[in-house]
């Protein structure tokens, strides 16, 4: 009986249970930190994997057309014995040829650093060189290089191999016979240019090695000297001191050489080491400082008290909130006390559900509203062209730049009235689409047609600025031509909002979400708050469309019916 009662007192309930809990959470808590550093650690070799494989077939498609046109030029017997003529009109008149259709190719050609055709029978030479290109005395060395090396070049063979040029690595296709070499070249460094934009992993470095793990770019760091890059390239491995650094690797198609990538997962994974010390820690000082403690806390503050908050909650379920606990030795009655604070607490939850719910619905609107004027990855992407500007001592486009970056920044801070005149937004995309120019350069065009008659209607403010990003979000190309239209029209007086574009197009899913009224999930959810402003700010006095457009790209049309202020 005794025994019995011992085992339903609620102090032994508590302190038992507690106890029990408390050893399959260490085990678990120590699992789940083992399990996620090895998620983590796996997320970012696929991540960087992804990216390693999409870049290098990028590069190695582009390193094999150029093979090919070398090749294809290669292979004209009676062009190649003109070239290696004695006779020096008809060597004149085939480097014209050839001068005129190298100048013209080199250019379609991306990451070249130039090109050479050269006869060592009459040694003959024509060469052009690309914007990539090094310096003068560089270019000579390496065309120097090729025509005093003539027989170590691959004939015959596309294959891109790596040459050491006065301590300089440069990645030559050379093929052709004993009468003329046509070959091409460039640099690892130039190669490595395209990697600045990748979105890998924090605290990552990527470079080029030998497919023996020579490094041939420069590194961030000293210490990456030390990492071997000549690991099996199946999977990822560790290297460096105490194994600090994850790497990722992928070969060329083209050349003698792989791109390789080293994560610090130290520094990123740091915290979780901390974590699982700290675990341990904790669970010492618990044992043999805290328990003690805590029981007799828990003797003093809760069990003793408990059997006089029984008798409180009786007085408060009859509406006496103004009740207070004796803090004397006490019993129990648990059952009792869960069942009355279980209706205490769902009796609160209910009056703060209808008060919080009323409040949260005033506020969505603002929160998305304030949603749209936040563009991280516009912010950093001209930052890092800042940098990148920066780096290439090109002062003049960074003042341009960072003008047009801080109007753009002066309005999005000052639009905060809920509304914008036409005119100001059109001022503000200007400066938005100069900075799109001096990103993406020529292959970006925008239109615009501008009714006078609307320039100083309002508008919701960034309303024709977030259709123009949306549009590049869906067409831009940066192998492409990607093309903008904007028409801003009055009819009647009805003002019609028309851009379109020639990309890829909506996705079917984010059309049958409007055309349904479902609001969109994931980065679509800028055009849905465009709706909803539209609606707030006009009644049923608009209308809001997308669609796709022959042959190919996306059209978003509004309308604001009737006479606009």
């Amino acid at each position: 009986m005794k025994l019995r009662i011992f085992w339903s007192s609620l102090k032994v309930k508590v302190l038992f249970a507690a106890f029990v809990t408390c050893i399959p959470i260490l085990i678990l808590f120590f699992w789940m930190n083992y399990h996620s550093i090895g998620l983590i650690q796996q997320h970012i070799y696929e991540n960087n994997l992804d990216i390693l494989n999409l870049n290098m077939k990028q590069l190695d498609s582009e390193l094999m057309k150029v093979s090919g046109y070398l090749v294809n030029e290669s292979s004209s017997r009676q062009d190649i014995d003109q070239f290696a003529s004695p006779d020096e009109i008809i060597r004149y008149n085939v480097s014209i040829q050839y001068n005129e259709r190298l100048k013209e190719n080199i250019q379609l050609y991306n990451y070249m650093e130039g090109m050479m055709y050269y006869s060592a029978v009459s040694n003959n030479r024509i060469y052009s060189f690309t914007d990539y290109s090094t310096s003068y005395p560089k270019r000579m060395k390496i065309m120097d290089y090729i025509t005093s090396h003539v027989d170590e070049m691959g004939k015959g063979n596309s294959r891109w191999e790596t040459y050491e040029i006065d301590g300089d690595y440069v990645l030559i296709c050379a093929i052709g016979n004993e009468k003329a070499l046509f070959c091409a070249w460039t640099t690892y460094e130039t190669l490595l240019v395209p990697t600045l934009s990748w979105k890998l992993a924090n605290n990552s470095y990527s470079c080029f090695t030998s497919q023996d793990g020579i490094v041939r770019t420069p590194l961030a760091e000293e210490k990456l000297n030390t990492l071997d890059y000549n690991g099996d390239l199946s999977t990822y491995y560790f290297t460096g001191e105490r194994k600090q650094y994850l790497m990722t690797g992928v070969e060329s198609a083209a050349g003698d050489f792989r791109m390789m990538n080293a994560v610090d997962r130290m520094e990123m994974l740091g915290p979780f080491y901390i974590i699982r010390i700290a675990g341990i820690v904790a669970f010492f000082v618990f044992l043999f400082v805290l328990a003690p403690f805590l029981i007799g806390f828990l003797n003093k503050s809760i069990f003793f008290p408990i059997h006089r908050m029984e008798q409180g909650i009786s007085r408060v379920e009859k509406g006496d909130l103004e009740v207070r606990i004796e803090n004397k030795k006490s019993s129990r009655e648990l059952s009792h006390l869960i069942d009355s604070f279980n209706s205490m607490v769902e009796q609160i939850k209910t009056l703060k559900i209808q008060s919080y719910e009323d409040e949260l619905e005033k506020q969505d609107l603002q929160l998305n509203y304030l949603q749209l004027q936040i563009e991280p990855h516009f912010y950093l992407n001209a930052l890092n062209l800042i940098n990148t500007m920066a780096q290439m001592g090109d002062c003049a486009m960074i003042r341009e730049l960072t003008e047009n970056l801080s109007l753009y920044l002066r309005y999005i801070v000052s639009t905060r009235s809920g509304c914008t005149t036409i005119r100001q937004e059109m001022d503000h995309i200007g400066h938005y689409l100069k900075i799109m120019e001096i990103r993406f350069g020529d292959s970006f065009q925008y239109m615009e047609e501008i009714d006078e008659r609307v320039m100083d209607k309002k508008i919701p403010p960034l309303l024709i600025q977030m259709l123009v990003e949306n549009s590049m979000k869906y067409a831009f190309d940066i192998y492409g031509n990607t093309q903008i239209r904007l028409k801003v029209s009055q009819e009647c007086q009805d003002v019609v909002i028309v851009v379109e574009d020639n990309g890829s197009g909506y996705p079917k899913e984010i059309l049958n979400c409007f055309e349904g009224g479902i609001q969109p999930e994931g980065n679509q959810i800028g055009l849905w708050n465009i709706r909803m402003r539209l609606e707030h700010m006009y009644r049923n006095r608009t209308s809001f469309q997308i669609s796709n457009i022959e042959p190919q790209g996306a059209r978003t049309e509004i309308r604001i019916k009737g006479e606009v202020e």
